[in-house]
C-alpha cells in the first residue's frame, strides 16, 4: 500500500536529479510559488475560522482535548481545501510545461497543440472530478446539520473529497498522453485501488508543507511515467 507514496518521491528524486527536468521546474517556479504562498495563508485564516466555529465554549477539564481535536480537524479541512485550489490553479496554468516534463521522462514528443488548447484540456479533464467533489461537498453540508458527531463527519468525507479529487488532478497528464477517458481514469483506479490512495494520501501530506508543495505535481507526473507498470499505465 505505500508503494504509492515511493513513487511519488522516486519521481522527486528524478526531477531533482536531471539537469533538464530542473530547468523545467525552474520555469515553473516562481509562479507556483507565489500561489502557494497565497494558498497557504488562506489555509491559516480557514483553520482559525472553521477551529473558532467548533470550539466548545467551557473551562471543563475535556475541552483541552476536544481542541486539539478540533484543531487538527480544522487543518485537516482547510489543507486539504487548500490542496486542491492549488492542483485546481497549478495543473491548469503549468500544464505546457507538465507535458515537456513527461516527454522528456517518457522519451516521446511534445504535444503539438498549442499552450491554450493544452491549457483549455487539462480544465476539462478537471470538470468531473469537480462535479464529484461538489456533491460530495454538498453532503457535507448536510452533515454539518447533526449535532454532534455531524462535524467531524463532514470534516472526514470532506478530507477523502479533496483527496478524490487531487488524484484525478496528478494522473492528468500521464493519463491524456494516453488518450484515456474519464472513465477509463475511473476504472484504473479501480483497478489499482491501494497504489493510487497511497499515492495520493502521500501527495496531500507533502502538499502540506510550504515550498515543498511545489514539487508535488510535477514529481507525480515524473513518478508514474518512470512507474507505469506499478500505476497500470503499461497497457
Amino acid at each position: 500500500m505505500l508503494k504509492g507514496g515511493f513513487v511519488l518521491l522516486k519521481g522527486m528524486k528524478e526531477l531533482l536529479s536531471k539537469i533538464v527536468l530542473r530547468r523545467l521546474l525552474f520555469k515553473m517556479f516562481f509562479g507556483l510559488l507565489l500561489l502557494s504562498t497565497c494558498i497557504f495563508m488562506f489555509v491559516l485564516l480557514i483553520t482559525n475560522w472553521i477551529a473558532v466555529m467548533w470550539l466548545p465554549e467551557t473551562e471543563a477539564w475535556w475541552a483541552v482535548i476536544v481542541s486539539l481535536f478540533v484543531w487538527v480537524i480544522s487543518f485537516a479541512v482547510s489543507a486539504s481545501l487548500g490542496a486542491v485550489l492549488y492542483l485546481l490553479f497549478s495543473g491548469t496554468v503549468v500544464a505546457p510545461y507538465l507535458d515537456m516534463l513527461a516527454a522528456q521522462v517518457d522519451h516521446s514528443s511534445v504535444s503539438e497543440q498549442p499552450w491554450w488548447q493544452q491549457v483549455k484540456q487539462s480544465a476539462q479533464n478537471t470538470t468531473k472530478p469537480m462535479v464529484k467533489l461538489l456533491s460530495l461537498g454538498a453532503i457535507c453540508l448536510a452533515l454539518l446539520l447533526i449535532p454532534i458527531v455531524g462535524a467531524p463527519l463532514a470534516g472526514v468525507l470532506w478530507f477523502y473529497a479533496c483527496m478524490r479529487f487531487m488524484l484525478f488532478e496528478l494522473i492528468d497528464v500521464p493519463c491524456s498522453r494516453r488518450s484515456m477517458l474519464f472513465e477509463d481514469r475511473e476504472l484504473l483506479v479501480q483497478q489499482h485501488v491501494f497504489f493510487y490512495y497511497s499515492f495520493a494520501l502521500s501527495a496531500m501530506f507533502l502538499m502540506m508543507i510550504p515550498i515543498l508543495n511545489i514539487l508535488i505535481h510535477p514529481s507525480a507526473v515524473v513518478g508514474l511515467i518512470l512507474n507505469t507498470k506499478a500505476a497500470g499505465l503499461d497497457s
